[in-house]
């Protein structure tokens, strides 16, 4: 290098932290000025350290991102100097099962820029061949997840009110109005799927006919379980769905499901008491949790949301969520207290809103390619909720 008066030395933003301090040692030892300036990204260095892990103890590290990036370039050199089966791809089409198939351990990772939507579409191509993948999948992007979670609160509310058995008609009434609801938005809004969930998109319009003949079967069983139950409840399904038409662009369409659930304790008004409220208020507490749940495991997992969800009035700011799930939580124990003449409601419910919080917190890790894990970690709060309304109709009813 030329002898000038001073120097200043810069790096490339994906180069490793170890080349750059010795190359900047160097200089100070030849030149008397000499100006450092760090410019490696803290994410990349991050991810390099990563990948050098994951060697440790994958044989295959599947690496995404763009081929002229250099950025995943240097991820691939790292794997490939830690030797390890290193695959650069830029898209889940360019993976081949081939190049796979001997691999013991799988690594994943990713260049700084890649959308999280392309790790999480890698991710499905290499899990969908698994029977239990494949299962949830189904079961979360044809609805019948999020159909049953709310109807099992719905349960639950009947058997702590140990109504007659014919209101337990509105069950399945229930149930197949939400399958219904979300399954008809689903293939309505299918474009606003792409921007947060491309891959639900993708299978729904390989399903189209599958999907319309779940909503014509949905909307059949509503009749039927209405008339067994009283035909005026139609009223309840009608009102809703077009409220949901009505609010279907604004963030208040977060609240379809909890009108939904007023409408049905209204229909119970023989059986309102103290009791009566404090349970319909639990369960209200965590239809709303499940509601906002839901929102965040899309937020959290990709990034991108729609415009008209929930978390739009909050900023799509975390702390924000963060306060509304904790106040949920503590409004949850609070009610829990209220059931002080039952020790075992007053403990199995602050259980079940501890649940929900280790829950969030669990989500708020943010691990992708596992949106459709996440999604149906949903179950486990209103299954939970749904466990202690049988056992207390079994044993304190």
């Amino acid at each position: 290098l030329p002898k000038e008066k001073s120097w200043v030395v810069l790096s490339q933003t994906t180069q490793t932290p170890q080349k750059f301090n010795k190359i900047a040692e160097k200089a100070k030892e030849l030149f008397s000025d000499v100006k450092i300036i760090n410019t490696i990204c803290n994410a990349t260095h991050i991810r390099q350290e990563e990948v050098k892990k994951l060697c440790k103890v994958c044989d295959t590290i599947i690496i995404i991102g763009g081929k002229f990036s250099a950025n995943t370039k240097r991820l691939y050199e790292i794997a490939k100097k830690e030797g390890a089966n290193a695959i650069l791809i830029e898209s889940p089409e360019e993976l081949d099962y081939k190049s796979i198939k001997n691999a013991k351990q799988i690594g994943i990772t990713a260049g700084a820029s890649t959308p999280n939507w392309l790790i999480n579409e890698v991710v499905d191509k290499l899990r969908s061949k698994e029977f239990l993948y494949r299962a949830l999948k189904a079961f979360s992007f044809l609805n019948f997840l999020h159909a049953l979670v709310f109807t099992f609160i719905i349960l639950s509310f009947l058997n702590f009110l140990n109504v007659e058995k014919r209101t337990f008609f509105l069950v399945p009434f229930s149930f197949f109005f939400f399958l219904f609801f979300y399954n008809f938005n689903n293939i309505r809004n299918l474009e606003e799927l792409s921007f947060f969930y491309p891959i639900k998109k993708k299978v729904l319009q390989k399903h189209n006919l599958l999907v319309k003949f779940i909503i014509g079967i949905s909307i059949i069983c509503i009749f039927l379980f209405a008339i067994l139950f009283k035909p005026r409840i139609l009223s309840l399904a009608i009102i809703t769905w077009l409220l949901g038409e009505f609010l279907r662009n604004g963030p208040l369409s977060f609240l379809i499901e909890s009108i939904f659930f007023l409408g049905i304790a209204l229909y119970l008004y023989p059986y309102w008491t103290l009791e009566f409220a404090l349970v319909f208020l639990m369960s209200l507490f965590l239809i709303l949790f499940i509601k906002l749940y839901f929102e965040v495991v899309y937020f959290q997992t990709d990034g991108f949301i729609i415009k008209n969800s929930f978390l739009s009035l909050l900023d799509f700011e975390e702390k924000k969520i963060d306060r509304i799930v904790n106040f949920l939580v503590g409004i949850g124990i609070l009610l829990s207290l209220l059931f002080y003449k039952n020790l075992f409601l007053v403990i199995s419910f602050i259980m079940l809103w501890i649940v929900c919080s280790l829950l969030y917190k669990f989500l708020k890790k943010r691990p992708l390619g596992q949106v459709i894990y996440l999604e149906n970690l949903a179950i486990v709060p209103t299954f939970l909720f749904l466990l202690i309304s049988f056992l207390h109709k079994k044993f304190f009813v």
